[in-house]
């Protein structure tokens, strides 16, 4: 009984496959990203860079999205993070709103 919950919840978690890019300044922060966009997909995306707290993905058909982040420190220098990485949204327990489940 035990060995079935435990795969029950391992196939939960890799069925989101959501991602979320956290950037690192002197505190940490993260950008929910659109359900299905992967951007370390060439041939989704053409580049991205985090600057003042914001998240900019150029498409490759030259759109450019912008995301704002989950939060905001208002003593905190954010021209450019010190790390910038992408991590699935699961491993830091980021929540969907079913909102945003549905317009991503």
């Amino acid at each position: 009984m035990f060995l079935i919950i435990i795969i029950i919840s391992y196939i939960y978690t890799m069925s989101s496959n959501r991602k979320i890019v956290r950037v690192q300044y002197s505190h940490q922060d993260v950008f929910k990203l659109p359900k299905g966009l992967d951007l370390e997909d060439k041939t989704q995306v053409k580049s991205w860079v985090v600057k003042y707290n914001r998240l900019f993905i150029t498409k490759v058909d030259g759109n450019v999205l912008i995301i704002d982040s989950e939060g905001w420190v208002q003593d905190c220098d954010y021209k450019h993070p010190d790390v910038a990485e992408i991590i699935d949204a699961d491993d830091e327990d980021i929540c969907y709103s079913d909102e945003e489940e549905e317009n991503n």
